[in-house]
């Protein structure tokens, strides 16, 4: 059937029709798309994109993915969505990856790479977000971490994110913890669990680019006691995480590098060499610190030694050394930080020791309260006091069940038991026990029979009174 159309009808289609190419010829070119659940897109160098739609079952809609261009190690992609549903529920992480997702594609990562290695991970990433105003979202880097170097299609052990951006008010798996400063930002970190230990730092406020050594937030979580050193980081990958709404990202650049610099300068490597990792001393302890420090392409300005937090001392010339005296009992984790002379810092891995009382009457006391109990659970509190007359930072609180009871879920510290053995760690606010002070922490448990209250104490390995 042909149509027949007026003069004016035809220059409207016309124009039309040119506004359209206009609009189609200002969008990124795309070299290969993708929009299946679980689509990829391979051998983009050392990357490869995942359509990773793992949440699409919690709502509807759509997300397509595409990788515009590679460049050496620089990769620009973007991805286009269109999602409803449950609010709160992640539908979608399209994402750059580099090394592994349950499984690995492309080799010369630099990945599998052992936290304890200290390796830098540096990152630029910039990128262009158009969408509704009612978005449900983040850009964020997702990096991954297992016992083993190849843990081959089995569920991670840690999760790191990221975030750069977010819109809507969604917030990461778990609960707040504290606010940091790494990379001259505040971030909001986070930590929960969804199978296995999620960690997410939030940046504060928003932004489309960003120049990171991923390192940085590995290191601040080694610090506290949050992750293992001897595991591997395994995945590093960049992308959104959709909860609901419609609109696009499009990453102009992006690259990183394990082992590289963000920038044209190296940062500069250092490793705290005394004391050993796990040394025990008696106070009120003497304790020598060394670290190696060198700069492949110019030259230490200083080191400095931290206890946690806490600045120690600084040197400015090697050999880098401090005898920290008159420690007082406690457990301390102990840090190196090198400056270059362009200021770049790198951040030594952690060393952790242990003061022990110098005898004498127990320097702790331990109150253990069943505050309910029912046929097969109970909820406990536990109140920790410091008789010694100096502060404990950073305490470690150990049992032994005389039955089999197991703690289900914990607040004001990390709980761990292997069969009837249980270990408290305090938590970042409250590691601190002043002299005459005292903390207190609470737990669920679970048991069958009956339900014995623990005899004996110890506090950073040392005896503790029960009252």
């Amino acid at each position: 059937m042909t149509m027949r159309v007026g003069s004016g009808v035809r220059v409207l289609i016309v124009l039309a029709l040119a506004l359209g190419f206009l609009s189609m010829t200002s969008l990124p070119a795309k070299a290969a798309e993708v929009c299946t659940v679980d689509g990829t897109i391979d051998n983009l160098g050392k990357y490869w994109l995942n359509n990773n739609l793992w949440g699409s079952n919690t709502g509807s809609g759509t997300q397509c993915t595409w990788d515009t261009s590679i460049s050496g190690s620089t990769l620009a992609w973007g991805t286009r969505w269109n999602w409803t549903g449950e609010q709160n529920s992640v539908k979608s992480y399209a994402s750059a990856v580099l090394g592994w997702h349950w499984g690995w594609k492309n080799p010369n990562t630099g990945l599998p790479e052992q936290v304890s290695q200290n390796t830098s991970v540096a990152s630029n990433w910039s990128f262009t977000l158009t969408g509704n105003s009612d978005n449900r979202m983040n850009v964020s880097y997702d990096l991954w971490f297992h016992p083993t170097a190849n843990p081959g299609n089995v569920n991670p052990s840690d999760e790191l994110m990221v975030w750069l951006y977010k819109s809507g008010s969604i917030q990461p798996v778990g609960s707040r913890q504290a606010t940091v400063t790494i990379g001259g930002t505040t971030w909001e970190l986070w930590r929960g669990n969804a199978g296995w230990n999620v960690f997410s730092f939030v940046r504060t406020s928003s932004v489309t680019s960003a120049s990171l050594d991923l390192r940085d937030f590995i290191n601040d979580l080694v610090t506290r006691g949050w992750m293992d050193p001897s595991k591997y980081l395994i995945s590093v990958e960049a992308g959104t995480e959709i909860f609901t709404g419609s609109g696009q990202l499009d990453t102009t650049a992006y690259s990183v590098e394990v082992g590289g610099s963000s920038g044209g300068n190296h940062p500069p490597a250092v490793s705290l060499t005394k004391p050993a990792n796990g040394a025990s001393f008696t106070a009120p302890a003497s304790i020598d610190l060394a670290a190696d420090a060198s700069d492949s392409d110019g030259s230490i300005s200083k080191v400095e030694f931290y206890s946690g937090s806490t600045l120690l001392s600084t040197d400015t010339s090697a050999p880098y050394t401090y005898t920290w005296g008159n420690v007082a009992a406690g457990s301390y984790t102990l840090t190196a930080k090198a400056y270059d002379n362009t200021g770049a810092v790198t951040t030594s891995a952690p060393v952790t020791v242990t003061v022990g009382s110098s005898g004498g009457g127990a320097t702790c006391s331990v109150k253990y309260s069943v505050l309910n109990q029912w046929d097969t659970g109970f909820t406990a509190q536990v109140s920790i006091t410091n008789n010694g007359s100096s502060a404990i930072n950073g305490w470690r609180l150990g049992w032994t069940w005389a039955g089999n009871q197991r703690i289900t879920n914990a607040w004001n510290a990390t709980t761990s038991q292997n069969g009837n053995q249980v270990t408290a760690t305090n938590a970042s606010y409250n590691a601190t026990i002043a002299a005459g002070g005292a903390v207190s922490f609470g737990f669920n448990g679970s048991y069958s029979g009956s339900n014995p209250q623990p005899s004996t104490f110890t506090l950073n390995g040392n005896p503790c009174s029960v009252n």
